[in-house]
């Protein structure tokens, strides 16, 4: 089952917009539920919502896995969720047993009402990919791109190595494009897809320029390390915060699972694992130091 747990929290709890004379938290989380909140229960103590449902897009199965995702592996991570041509569609990481280990491969799932998806099926080839943050790009061309990491080897993937990526189309009829990379490795491995810009579609190749220029899209990914050094959040390097020893130690943690949204004054704020928030008034040219809101609580796994 999927949960954005810091998605839906800024929706049910409220996320009021700081900024205002004498206001400098970036955001303050407002709801009354807060209060009442119980961390040690998965659904927070809180009551339930008449009229709620909760739909399961893919659920592991071990035992019967004709029933799940046909292998019977059992970890399954890193979810994202788009929209598409009258579609929804979910992609997701999925190993054997343990996270970030061989043998490994994306999914995705699709659904027309939100309620009942279709099978898993590979995103990529498997062998071809790695898991990322988020795996759909609506280009501002109006095509729809998918991608992941590009696997260099069989050794277990982390955050901080990951740079490589591959990509294909979402067509308009919902059929998977051909794969290309899209950012090469320092060195070529075996088997990597052909480059993109190979492609002989026009629209296809502006759609990964696109991509490739959208700095706040490519942030998503764990400490920037989907951009160029020069392109991303100075805050990921711990010696230029302005703080003490402790908090460049904390600083370290800073960057993990960031997503942005804009506040009424127009300003992006980015919102990342472990309470790290930063605000952006300039379309995310610079940000201003990280900081831990006393009302924003966030997982900190």
């Amino acid at each position: 089952m999927v949960v954005v747990w810091s998605t839906l929290a800024l929706l049910i709890l409220g996320v009021q917009a700081a900024g205002g004379p004498g206001e400098d938290a970036p955001i303050r989380i407002v709801g009354p539920e807060l209060a009442r909140i119980d961390l040690t229960r998965t659904d927070g103590g809180l009551e339930q919502a008449p009229g709620l449902k909760t739909f399961i897009v893919f659920r592991a199965n071990k035992e019967q896995p004709q029933q799940s995702d046909g292998l019977g592996w059992t970890y399954h991570h890193h979810p994202d969720l788009a929209c598409w041509k009258g579609r929804l569609y979910v992609g997701w990481d999925s190993c054997e047993r343990d996270e970030d280990t061989w043998p490994s491969r994306e999914l995705y799932s699709t659904s027309t009402d939100g309620e009942h998806w279709s099978r898993p099926a590979e995103l990529f080839p498997q062998g071809v990919s790695t898991p990322l943050r988020m795996y759909f790009f609506h280009a501002p061309n109006g095509r729809m791109l998918a991608i992941a990491g590009l696997r260099v080897s069989h050794e277990k993937t982390g955050e901080r190595t990951k740079g490589p990526l591959v990509v294909r189309e979402i067509r308009a009829d919902h059929a998977l494009g051909p794969v290309f990379t899209l950012r090469a490795p320092a060195k070529a491995v075996d088997g990597q897809p052909p480059a993109f810009a190979t492609s002989t579609d026009a629209g296809f190749v502006e759609a990964c320029r696109q991509l490739l220029s959208d700095h706040l899209f490519l942030e998503q990914q764990d400490y920037g390390n989907l951009l160029d050094p020069v392109d991303q959040m100075r805050w990921h390097d711990p010696n230029v915060w302005a703080g003490d020893a402790e908090l460049r130690k904390a600083a370290a943690e800073f960057g993990k699972a960031m997503c942005f949204f804009r506040r009424a004054d127009r300003a992006l704020v980015a919102v990342g694992k472990r309470g790290w928030v930063t605000v952006s008034r300039d379309d995310g040219r610079t940000w201003t130091q990280p900081v831990r809101p006393p009302t924003l609580i966030t997982g900190m796994g």
